[in-house]
């Protein structure tokens, strides 16, 4: 991907900013694998809905420095979408992050299910995610990071649904979901390989989630959750 269109991140610009100072592993990226020269367009983004264009003035040996010319936005999304993922595997879990960042979720929250293989949240997996989640909406130029929330069990997710208009569960028994459905602030749901037990789905169900069927065949999680996420990020 040329440096045209690749976004890179610096969490500490404001719009008030004309000049921006890119350093770090971005500036690494910048400088060694895209050899950005000076002269050159490049995209910034806070990550907090600020994107801007800028012009490259030096790249230098620790830091690449860059006048902004324009900025191409400045809110944060107008809806949120947040998932509600359960604790999968390494590979499986890092792949519903950077295709869900891709595709418009606003927003994760770890779910500890009864029957998820990883049973621990910790630390050092949430900075992993939210490097994943970084390297995300780089690539595919978004302009917001969706956080990485807390992890929560069953009872304590049912517990924010009041903070949403919608709670869809994508559940094989549920209707099929038309793009664009459902509107307003969401959560969606997606339940661990093994599926949430019959007592979390009680209680999932208890709350007010809406069941919602994605595809004839059985779905890996991560796919259910690209899959869900897509549905709702389309406009109706």
């Amino acid at each position: 991907m040329s440096a045209h269109t690749f976004s890179f991140y610096l969490p500490g610009m404001t719009a008030d900013d004309t000049r921006v100072s890119i350093a770090g592993d971005e500036h690494t990226h910048l400088k060694r694998v895209l050899r950005v020269r000076s002269g050159e367009t490049i995209r910034v983004t806070n990550g907090r809905g600020l994107m801007v264009i800028a012009t490259v003035d030096e790249v230098q040996d620790r830091a690449t420095l860059a006048r902004v010319t324009a900025v191409e936005s400045d809110a944060p999304p107008g809806r949120r979408l947040a998932l509600a993922l359960p604790l999968l595997q390494r590979a499986h879990f890092d792949a519903a992050v950077a295709q869900c960042v891709e595709v418009g979720v606003t927003e994760f929250v770890p779910v500890h299910a009864e029957r998820c293989h990883v049973r621990v949240w910790t630390p050092a997996l949430a900075k992993r995610v939210a490097r994943v989640a970084v390297s995300a909406m780089k690539q595919s130029g978004r302009d917001w990071l969706p956080p990485v929330r807390p992890a929560l069990d069953v009872e304590r997710l049912v517990a924010t649904f009041d903070g949403y208009q919608s709670v869809v569960l994508a559940d094989a028994g549920g209707e099929p979901l038309a793009p664009g459905a459902v509107r307003g602030h969401t959560l969606a749901i997606v339940g661990p390989e093994a599926g949430f037990s019959e007592r979390e789905t009680d209680r999932l169900l208890a709350g007010g989630a809406r069941r919602v069927a994605l595809s004839r065949q059985r779905l890996r999680a991560e796919t259910a959750a690209t899959v869900l996420v897509s549905l709702l990020s389309l406009p109706g």
